[in-house]
């Protein structure tokens, strides 16, 4: 998926507090969402360095910048959203097995 569209939206991204992206930032930003969903599923705990070189290769901003750095943050914090959902998702199904067996 990488590979299909970072020459097309390299660095077009601006302002990144919550990510909330605008009509000309949709494709980078629903790459970038993508792109973190399959790390998680490759990764229950990556690096920074792995975000960082996400940012850097979807949206073509250094690392050093504030609009990378707002960027690795938004990841992290997705990246933990993630994390919850799955183990919410995992909670459940154990939950529903267990009444399962007691009936």
């Amino acid at each position: 998926m990488l590979e299909a569209s970072t020459s097309s939206t390299s660095s077009k991204f601006s302002t990144v507090t919550h990510l909330t992206p605008s009509h000309d930032y949709d494709d980078s930003y629903r790459l970038f969402d993508e792109e973190l969903k399959c790390l998680f599923l490759r990764s229950r705990d990556p690096s920074r360095l792995a975000f960082e070189q996400l940012v850097n290769k979807i949206f073509g901003i250094e690392t050093y910048k504030k609009k990378a750095k707002d960027l690795v943050k938004d990841a992290g914090t997705r990246f933990n959203d993630y994390r919850n959902k799955f183990n919410d998702s995992v909670a459940s199904h154990v939950k529903k097995l267990r009444e399962a067996d007691e009936r």
